[in-house]
């Protein structure tokens, strides 16, 4: 879409683009790839995440004026907004594979902030347990 000057990783992105897929042709290639280190690609996502900052800040700097902006397909920020929806479809997904697995083995993770205090009292306890 023109928001970035170009890719921030190109070979983890080539690689990502196809990632973890069960189709039988995926398979054919599955040697070839490398895959990074989870710290190379925590790396990789400080990165991305910073061209993407600084994508939008650059866009609204070079464009005070837009104070109201229409986001469709011909807009630069279109980009972003797929973006948001691509990852709302991956928790879409692991909210299923959750529900699916059996509860004994589903654990919130140590390191995850405490339930936002909206959360009511009585679904809490389902939820920690």
């Amino acid at each position: 879409a023109g928001m970035l000057p170009g890719p921030v990783n190109e070979y983890y992105e080539s690689i990502f683009e196809v990632g973890v897929d069960e189709m039988v042709w995926d398979d054919y290639h599955k040697h070839d790839m490398v895959w990074p280190t989870v710290s190379d690609v925590r790396q990789y996502r400080i990165e991305v995440y910073d061209a993407v900052i600084n994508a939008i800040n650059t866009y609204f700097d070079d464009n005070p004026s837009e104070e109201t902006i229409v986001v469709d397909q011909d807009h630069p920020l279109w980009s972003l907004f797929m973006g948001f929806e691509h990852e709302r479809i991956h928790f879409e997904t692991s909210s299923v594979l959750f529900r699916e697995a059996p509860e004994k083995i589903v654990q919130t993770p140590k390191y995850w902030p405490p339930l936002h205090p909206s959360v009511k009292d009585e679904g809490r306890d389902a939820i920690q347990n």
